[in-house]
């Protein structure tokens, strides 16, 4: 249990905003790639740009995103260092990759990619898991827009970011109120009204913006999994 303790919840999230070291690809594949820097709020690519590249991430942290017909984000997820991202995206990308935080990143052309794929079944395989990783997040994801309610939605980025860090004393958070929201389906306002909601019920405290103090972690769960009582 974890109970008055203070935890930095990593910038990931629900089922996966970032991935755990396991589902990051083979270091050997981008080993001989480029490296490039990113200032805060730049681009590596925009959506429907021609798909080129495969990136991972050294250093840093991202959001990916989609913007909508009508103008509004949502972000599909965030990534940071050990992930590669800018695949599988069938000749365009698919979304858009920026930089939260400074970002340096390891780039291959695609072309090599994936010569070293067909020669060497070790990178064949773990390039098959990358794919099929990502499918089973989006998956995860839309089962959780579907079904749950904003509060549940909230309580569970919280509670995933806390089950992946349990022995931090503290972390802070690098993605805003904002980028919750666009990444849960829901307004800036919702996201803070459940935030306060939480707060006023002695769940989490909230010392600053992005910063989140775990009081009672199973009642977090518990509010995850719908039990509201």
């Amino acid at each position: 249990m974890l109970a008055n303790s203070e935890i930095k919840i990593d910038p990931v999230p629900v089922p996966a905003i970032v991935r755990s070291p396991e589902r990051r690809m083979c270091n050997g594949l981008l080993e001989d790639g480029s490296v490039r820097y990113l200032a805060a709020h730049k681009h590596a690519f925009f959506e429907d740009d021609k798909e080129s590249h495969i990136y991972r991430i050294e250093a840093g942290f991202m959001r990916l995103y989609r913007l909508l017909t009508d103008g509004r984000r949502q972000i599909i997820a965030f990534r940071s260092a050990g992930d590669v991202i800018g695949i599988g995206s069938h000749g365009k990308q698919f979304c858009s990759a920026e930089a939260v935080t400074p970002v340096t990143l390891r780039s291959l052309p695609l072309s090599v990619a994936h010569r070293r794929i067909r020669e060497e079944p070790h990178f064949r395989t773990e390039f098959l898991k990358l794919l099929t990783d990502e499918l089973a997040e989006a998956r995860q994801q839309l089962a959780m827009l579907n079904k749950r309610s904003a509060s549940e939605r909230v309580a569970t980025f919280i509670a995933a970011h806390v089950r992946r860090s349990p022995r931090a004393d503290r972390v802070e958070l690098q993605v805003s109120r904002n980028d919750i929201a666009d990444f849960l389906g829901l307004t800036t306002e919702t996201v803070s009204r459940i935030l306060t909601r939480l707060r006023n019920q002695n769940v989490i405290e909230t010392p600053h913006a992005q910063s989140i103090i775990i009081i009672d972690f199973n009642r977090l769960e518990d509010l995850a999994n719908g039990n509201r009582h």
